[in-house]
C-alpha cells in the first residue's frame, strides 16, 4: 500500500495561487510519478465503492457483479494523481475517484441497456445476465452512491456544494449526449459536427470530471479548470474515434468486429463512408443495409470491409489526431505538473492507435489485392 508521505509533502498547501502547482520535476517525469502512485490506491478507492454498494438484496448482487469485471480506473488515477500534485487530503480525493467511478459505471450499465450492448468487459452486461429492470436499477442505484460520497466528503460546506453542482451537471450533459446519440440511431443524415458534440458530452464530461472536481477540491483557479475541463472533453473526443475504430476492426477483446455497424450507430467512420458514396451506385444498398433492424454477419462483413479500405478510416484517424491536438493546445495553458500528469494519461487512454494504423494499413493491402 503506498505511504502518505506524497500527500504528507503537500499536506496544509491550500493552494491560494497557481504558481504553487509549479515544480522542479521534469515534463513527463512528474506525471509518471504522480499516475504511478495513484495506481498504488486504487484498492482504497475499490472498498469505498464496496461501502456504497453494500445491501442485503438482489441489486448488491448485480453491482458486484458488474464491478468485478474490472475496467480501466483512468478516473480513479486522473483524481489520484492531481490529488497528490495539489495537496489534497487523500480521503477527499479517494471519496472523489469513488463518485467519478460509480457515475461512470452507472452510465455504462444504463447505456449497454439503451443499445442492447450484450457484452461488457468479457463478461454478459448487467441487462443480460441479470434482466433490464435490474440495469435500470443498478445504474440508478450507482448514481445515488455517487451522491452519497460527495455528501460524506469531511471539507467544508461551500466544497461539498461546489462538487455537487459540478457532478450533477456533468450527469444532465452525459444524459443529453446519450439521448442525442439514441435519437440519431440509423440516420445517415447525421454530420461530423453532430458527432463530434455528442461525444464531448457523452465521452467528454465524464473523463473532465474527475480532473476538474480535483482541481476545484485543491483551489485551482477557475480558469485552469476550464482549460483542463475543455482538453479533456477534446480527449473523450479522440477517445470515442478510437473506441468506433476498434469496434471497426475487432480489436477488443471478447467483442466481435462491426458491432456498431449491426446496431445501427452512426459512429464518424460510417459518417465518413456515407460521404464518399456520393456518386456511387452502393449509396441505396448502403442506406437499405443501415435502416434495417435485422443483418446477417455476411452483411456486416461486407460493410466492415468497404468501410475498412475507404477514405474513411484516415480522416477519422486525421480528426482523432486533430482532437488531440485542441486537446493539447489547452493542456499547454496548465501548470508544468497538470500538464505532465494529463499528458501520461493521454498516452495510456490513446493506446489502440498502433493497432489502429497496423489494421488501416492490412485493409488498405487487401483491397488493393482485391481490385
Amino acid at each position: 500500500m503506498l505511504s502518505n508521505a506524497i500527500y504528507a509533502d503537500h499536506a496544509g498547501s491550500a493552494l491560494e495561487t497557481d504558481s504553487a502547482l509549479d515544480g522542479d520535476c521534469s515534463e513527463g517525469s512528474a506525471g509518471l510519478k504522480f499516475l504511478s502512485a495513484a495506481a498504488g490506491r486504487s484498492g482504497a478507492v475499490h472498498e469505498l465503492i464496496k461501502r456504497y454498494i453494500s445491501s442485503s438484496g438482489s441489486i448488491s448482487e448485480a453491482a458486484e457483479y458488474h464491478l468485478a469485471s474490472g475496467g480501466k480506473m483512468f478516473r480513479p488515477q486522473f483524481v489520484l494523481s492531481i490529488a497528490m500534485a495539489l495537496g489534497v487530503k487523500e480521503t477527499t480525493a479517494i471519496s472523489i475517484a469513488a463518485a467519478c467511478e460509480l457515475l461512470h459505471n452507472a452510465s455504462l450499465v444504463h447505456d449497454d441497456l439503451q443499445d442492447k450492448d450484450e457484452t461488457r468487459r468479457g463478461q454478459l452486461a448487467v441487462w443480460k445476465a441479470f434482466g433490464p429492470e435490474t440495469a435500470i436499477n443498478l445504474g440508478d442505484y450507482f448514481i445515488a452512491g455517487t451522491f452519497q460520497a460527495l455528501a460524506e466528503i469531511d471539507e467544508s460546506p461551500d466544497l461539498r456544494v461546489k462538487l455537487t453542482r459540478l457532478f450533477a451537471e456533468t450527469t444532465r450533459q452525459v444524459i443529453s449526449g446519450q439521448s442525442e446519440e439514441l435519437a440519431g440511431s440509423r440516420n445517415l443524415t447525421l454530420t461530423e459536427q453532430d458527432y463530434e458534440n455528442n461525444a464531448r458530452l457523452k465521452s467528454g464530461m465524464l473523463l473532465a470530471l474527475p480532473v476538474a472536481a480535483t482541481m476545484i477540491a485543491g483551489g485551482v483557479s477557475s480558469a485552469q479548470v476550464a482549460s483542463a475541463s475543455s482538453a479533456m472533453q477534446w480527449l473523450g473526443v479522440a477517445y470515442q474515434i478510437q473506441d468506433d475504430l476498434v469496434d471497426l476492426f475487432g480489436l477488443k477483446d471478447g467483442r466481435p468486429a462491426g458491432v456498431d455497424l449491426r446496431e445501427g450507430r452512426v459512429n464518424l467512420p460510417v459518417i465518413y463512408y456515407h460521404e464518399t458514396l456520393e456518386n456511387d451506385p452502393l449509396k441505396g444498398a448502403f442506406a437499405s443495409f443501415f435502416k434495417s433492424d435485422i443483418s446477417t454477419t455476411s452483411e456486416i462483413d461486407f460493410w466492415a470491409c468497404r468501410i475498412r479500405g475507404s477514405e474513411a478510416i484516415d480522416r477519422s484517424i486525421a480528426r482523432m489526431n486533430a482532437a488531440v491536438d485542441k486537446a493539447d493546445a489547452r493542456i499547454g495553458e496548465l501548470r508544468s505538473r497538470l500538464q505532465s500528469i494529463i499528458s501520461v494519461g493521454r498516452s495510456r487512454m490513446l493506446k489502440y492507435v498502433d493497432a489502429i494504423l497496423k489494421e488501416r494499413a492490412k485493409a488498405q493491402k487487401r483491397m488493393l489485392m482485391s481490385g
